[in-house]
């Protein structure tokens, strides 16, 4: 019986070449029905051999065979056929991609550096690793940086914390007014304006209070402004309805609004203390005091018990516009008067006798005689001697002479 003999093609999956296999095809009518689709023939090759010998029933499986085999070989040249048109496509837009994005390329390129060195890691042939994470002086103020695994911790100097040692005692802005805050080791100091004083520059040309009766101080650069109530003027509120000093004969002017209210002394009433109390008959009157001339004359003792029976005392001039007054009403008498004056409890030492002050304005005479001059060992009692143009005398305290009583305007 005659044979044909074909040669078949076995691929691989991890082998891109082919296995060839001798397949021998047999009439139908050889083969045993027993034998099923394929029988070994008695002239087969050895296991060590690379192909083998098959038997086929029929000439119609072999012809199914063949179609499979030119089906096989059609599809892998059309398969080969796109490949190499898809390779041409992607080469040519590749080239022109490349023109169309040299110039983008270059800035991301530059826009990765920067991000790589900022963020605390090196690129290097395109890959990208991790540095130390101190490399970029995270800490500031001259903080000490501390690698800690892949992050850091900041060991801060005197007078800072926070995170990246940030926080100073600056921080919190504690000069007020504009001050400017200076460190000074852990603590700070304020550099004040001109006008502003005190630790944190809290004083300001307000704070000493400049605006007189109860004006509303403001603060203009590093000077101020008042704002004064009703009647009152000036840069500092101290021009009052007072200020002409409207109040006499020794009224004391206390400003009310736009106006002024008089307290005035005893003996006077008035919105400017102009009226004067008149004094009982036979008594002068000055300021807030009524005074007796005598008409007689007595010793210094006798004359004082006199003045206490008309619930007065003997004078006490402590003011000059008191001994001018009295100088003034003696003359008129022409006599020589006595006052409340002694030093009798201790020789040279002037008291007035009945409210017991020492003498603090004098007026005595000193140029023909100085006075006190305590003739004889024995003068020690005060008068106003016609002799010595009313100016004082010290004299004999049983000398008789006139006298003048003193007391207050009720």
């Amino acid at each position: 019986m005659s044979t044909e003999t074909h040669v078949a093609y076995h691929t691989c999956t991890n082998d891109s070449k082919y296995t060839q296999y001798n397949i021998t095809f047999q009439e139908k009518e050889t083969l045993n029905e027993d034998d099923g689709l394929f029988k070994e023939s008695d002239n087969k090759l050895q296991d060590d051999q690379s192909d083998k010998t098959w038997q086929f029933q029929d000439s119609k499986d072999m012809q199914t065979s063949r179609n499979r085999w030119r089906f096989g070989t059609v599809l892998f040249i059309l398969t080969t056929a796109l490949c190499l048109v898809a390779t041409i496509y992607f080469a040519t837009t590749s080239s022109s991609n490349k023109s169309e994005n040299s110039h983008g390329h270059a800035s991301l390129q530059q826009k990765t550096e920067d991000l790589t060195k900022t963020k605390g890691f090196t690129e290097t042939k395109g890959y990208t690793t991790k540095e130390d994470a101190c490399v970029s002086s995270p800490c500031l103020n001259g903080g000490t940086c501390i690698t800690a695994g892949c992050s850091y911790y900041c060991i801060c100097q005197d007078g800072f914390t926070g995170y990246k040692c940030g926080v100073t005692p600056c921080t919190s802005s504690p000069c007020l007014n504009n001050g400017e805050c200076n460190i000074q080791n852990d603590t700070y100091q304020c550099d004040c304006p001109v006008g502003f004083n005190g630790s944190e520059c809290q004083e300001t040309p307000c704070s000493v209070e400049p605006c007189f009766y109860n004006g509303t101080c403001t603060v203009l650069g590093n000077s101020f402004s008042c704002e004064c109530m009703n009647g009152y003027n000036g840069s500092k509120c101290e021009v009052t309805p007072c200020l002409s000093s409207p109040c006499l004969n020794g009224g004391t002017c206390t400003p009310a609004g736009s106006n002024y209210i008089c307290s005035c002394p005893t003996g006077y009433f008035g919105n400017q203390c102009q009226v004067q109390t008149s004094c009982q008959y036979g008594w002068k009157m000055h300021e807030n005091k009524c005074y007796y001339f005598s008409s007689i004359n007595k010793n210094w003792n006798n004359a004082k018990i006199s003045c206490k029976k008309l619930n007065s005392m003997l004078a006490e001039p402590k003011k000059m516009s008191d001994i001018s007054f009295l100088i003034s009403k003696a003359k008129k008498y022409r006599k020589t008067f006595w006052l409340g004056g002694s030093d009798r409890a201790k020789e040279g030492v002037w008291v007035w006798t009945t409210s017991g002050q020492e003498f603090t304005v004098t007026d005595w005479h000193t140029r023909t005689i100085r006075e006190p001059n305590n003739q004889n060992g024995n003068e020690h009692c005060l008068d106003m001697h016609k002799n010595l143009d009313y100016e004082w005398n010290d004299d004999n305290c049983w000398n008789r002479n006139r006298y003048i009583c003193e007391k207050t305007l009720m």
